[in-house]
């Protein structure tokens, strides 16, 4: 595999050694879903807790993002540290030769989406905003919330991704030769998820030809000619992050943190040098994006319209539930969004825009806003119902925003540099990415 691997390096992506649950674990106890999500219903997680019980899971290992900044972060993760080397020392994992393991995802719809899992390598990708490196940054990175997540990876065994990477294969398919070839093969496991969230079913890829021409494909897609040629840039962007963006970059630094004292004959094959992610065509069929709504909590709606009436020229009119759904889900020729509050719905049409986007227009003046309301707080939620439980509740309101075009997603990145940081997700709360694989990185 060492082969293969120096052919893929130049491309920022290997393959891995991988830990799986072996046959005494009950796997859909096993998989839990991304840490950031149901991240102000609380109900869910406990609705987890209490359906996983004592059995071996995921659960165990990662901090859900509904309990952080509680008063409670420390003795939380030295409980996730030590039920990592619990998880390794019990031998319930099994680990994999060097490989990828292709993934399909059977979603609660019934849609596929299918991945690849692999590693990315650290010193490929740059999250800083303006980066021409060839793994970026889709959002604007949020630095104060890589600390907290740096406290849970830097003393743990194990990483758990939900990240998810998206590549622009168009002229050389990445991952339909392999499910092509591997379809029908035994798969390395399969399960059914946990809350009625589909199944996970994936197949190991070590057979020499696949990886073959599965370089040749990704050569093809980052020559830096063609690239020149097709996009105007010379600087091409071949991965561009879809889910996770904070944890990678979390994982970046602290790789820059360990390289300033680890010794320069350790850095080439380091195992904090990599990160492992789910690959995906941006052109599969279950990639969906989603917009990420907003809640604002102990907020005076009817003040924030105000306050947004005299920083922008604004038309306002009312709205009804029945408007919520047709904007989240449209690429709108205009930028406006939906505001919910216990007394009603507004829809506020933005007519001198400060941004190319929504959502952009938005933040900005959020952002000072919350500055100068200091007792309020904000959420990012996933999915128009959750947003208006949250929203119309009385203190809170809440903002729906429309969705984002996915033919230019990577023009965007390429030509503005990222997305306004919480502008969409790859799918509803319920389909995101599970756990199920995991890495040792110590």
């Amino acid at each position: 595999m060492s082969r293969i691997n120096d052919r893929l390096s130049p491309l920022g992506i290997q393959t891995a050694k991988m830990m799986i649950p072996g046959n005494q674990v009950d796997k859909k106890k096993w998989a839990a879903i991304a840490c950031d999500q149901y991240s102000s219903e609380p109900e869910y997680w406990e609705e987890v807790k209490n359906f996983v019980s004592d059995a071996p899971s995921t659960l165990n290992l990662i901090f859900p993002e509904c309990y952080l900044d509680k008063g409670n972060d420390e003795a939380i993760i030295r409980s996730i540290n030590s039920s990592m080397e619990g998880i390794i020392d019990s031998g319930l994992l099994e680990e994999t030769e060097e490989c990828f393991i292709l993934i399909k995802r059977v979603l609660r719809s019934g849609a596929e989406r299918w991945g690849l899992m692999a590693v990315v390598d650290l010193e490929d990708y740059d999250f800083n905003k303006g980066s021409t490196s060839l793994i970026r940054a889709t959002e604007g990175t949020i630095i104060d919330r890589i600390p907290p997540r740096l406290k849970i990876r830097k003393d743990a065994a194990l990483e758990l991704p939900h990240i998810m990477v998206l590549v622009d294969d168009a002229k050389a398919p990445l991952i339909t030769p392999l499910k092509e070839a591997l379809n029908s093969e035994t798969p390395l496991y399969s399960t059914d998820l946990m809350m009625d969230s589909g199944s996970l079913t994936g197949w190991k890829v070590s057979d020499e030809k696949l990886l073959e021409n599965f370089a040749a494909s990704l050569e093809k897609i980052a020559d830096p000619e063609a690239f020149r040629t097709e996009k105007g840039s010379d600087h091409p962007l071949l991965f561009a992050i879809g889910d996770g963006n904070h944890s990678l970059a979390t994982a970046k630094t602290q790789w820059e943190e360990i390289k300033k004292s680890c010794c320069p004959c350790k850095l080439e094959d380091h195992p904090a040098r990599f990160a492992l992610i789910e690959l995906n065509s941006i052109y599969d069929a279950g990639i969906e994006f989603e917009p990420i709504h907003r809640v604002l909590f102990h907020a005076d709606g009817n003040q924030f319209i105000k306050d947004f009436s005299s920083a922008f020229d604004v038309k306002i009119s009312d709205a009804t539930e029945a408007d919520l759904a047709p904007l989240a889900e449209s690429i709108p020729q205009k930028q406006e969004f939906i505001l919910i509050m216990d007394s009603g719905m507004k829809r506020i049409e933005i007519l001198n825009p400060d941004s190319n986007l929504t959502v952009g227009s938005f933040q900005n003046f959020t952002d000072k806003w919350l500055a100068d309301n200091s007792d309020c707080e904000i959420d990012y939620i996933h999915g128009v119902e959750s947003t208006v439980k949250l929203g119309s509740a009385k203190g809170n309101f809440g903002i729906i925003v429309p969705n984002i075009d996915k033919a230019a997603f990577f023009d965007t990145v390429i030509n503005d540099g990222s997305f306004p940081r919480k502008t969409f997700s790859m799918g509803e709360a319920h389909e995101k990415r599970f756990y199920y694989e995991a890495r040792k990185i110590k």
